[in-house]
């Protein structure tokens, strides 16, 4: 009896060590960078717009978004949370210019990017926050940000064009809604279910 107990409780720690790994706090990286934006083949794991998601610390209406004041645009992206104190992530358009109603670059989009003018259309650079969209609502699993890009500065060739990145409704560790799937906790479930039944298993062998 004693060796089962011993066991048991040796299998729980490892359950809670697995746990503990998996979850995924705010300020956390999430897998993206300002760079992904200008990258068409690029697609994202984590929600960077829609209802948000709910990490494993607690905290809600989370997104994958770049940080206010970092000038780098090519910048690492984190978990952050808005608040009722402290909106963190914004959304476009600010006062003065327009975002399109539908995405302008859907995925797998395969034509030449949309034209576009930063003097009326958001940037997605910090104090000009990009356009979102996303069909999480709709039992979907996008979520997208848009920007207008003046190629230049990025020596990428001249005028202006819509660039867009692509994510999912999902996050690495969390809940992002009755619509959205959550990786994180599937990762955890089945641990659970590994766990139960080794838990099972080691109970037959030291009855």
């Amino acid at each position: 009896m004693m060796m089962k107990t011993a066991a048991t409780r040796i299998i729980l720690t490892f359950l809670s060590l697995i746990v503990a790994i998996s979850a995924v706090s705010e300020g956390d990286p999430c897998g993206i960078n300002g760079g992904d934006f200008l990258d068409d083949s690029f697609g994202g794991t984590n929600a960077v717009s829609g209802p948000g998601c709910t990490l494993a610390d607690g905290s809600t209406e989370c997104y994958c978004a770049s940080i206010k004041g970092d000038e780098n645009p090519f910048g690492e992206w984190v978990w952050q949370c808005n608040t009722p104190e402290e909106t963190k992530v914004e959304f476009g358009p600010r006062e003065g210019k327009e975002c399109p109603a539908a995405i302008p670059v859907p995925k797998d989009y395969d034509f030449a990017q949309p034209l576009c003018d930063t003097a009326i259309h958001p940037t997605g650079l910090d104090g000009d926050p990009s356009c979102p969209y996303h069909d999480c609502d709709e039992g979907g699993d996008m979520s997208a940000v848009c920007g207008c890009v003046d190629m230049a500065a990025y020596q990428m060739g001249e005028g202006m064009a819509w660039y867009c990145l692509h994510s999912s409704c999902s996050s690495d560790d969390g809940f992002c809604g009755e619509q959205g799937s959550t990786s994180g906790s599937y990762v955890r479930g089945n641990a659970v279910s590994v766990i139960s039944a080794l838990i099972v298993a080691f109970g037959f062998l030291f009855v």
